[in-house]
């Protein structure tokens, strides 16, 4: 269950999970935010560590707090599907019904690349959107399209 925003704005503060240490202090916040999904999704990703192929990474805390700052700012959106790559980057995707997903991969550096399929003019050719951005310009970028409802 999501808390009011209002609520949200005053329990948890953006720079507050930007500059929260470790995955732990991320989710914790997280929870305090009324997010208890994502911040219990993303405990369960990081004790996966342990079971890491050869070569894989952990998952990479910068990332998590990009998730962290998306969630944060797109008070909108649902509670996504979440998880990570090889490279340790965290990923997350929603079905928002009605043919409409979106998928976002949020790298270390602060970029995050989208994707998303729409209803097209015909049921056989869905319409896609596609880039990367800075998270407020893709949050922009799904608002405009209609994939904040």
């Amino acid at each position: 269950m999501n808390l009011p925003a209002d609520l949200i704005l005053e329990n948890v503060s953006e720079e507050a999970l930007k500059s929260a240490p470790t995955i732990k202090d991320i989710s914790a916040l997280l929870e305090m935010a009324g997010r208890r999904k994502s911040a219990e999704r993303l405990r369960v990703l990081e004790a996966c560590e342990e079971e890491l192929d050869e070569g894989d990474k952990p998952l990479n805390p910068d990332s998590v707090r990009g998730y962290a700052e998306f969630i944060y700012l797109f008070q909108e959106m649902s509670e996504p599907v979440l998880g990570f790559s090889p490279d340790g980057i965290l990923g997350a995707s929603w079905n928002l019904g009605g043919d409409r997903d979106i998928g976002l991969s949020f790298q270390p550096d602060g970029q995050v690349i989208y994707a998303a399929i729409l209803p097209g003019s015909d049921a056989e050719n869905p319409e896609q959107m596609y880039g990367q951005g800075c998270c407020l310009d893709v949050i922009r970028a799904l608002r405009q399209r209609g994939l904040d409802r």
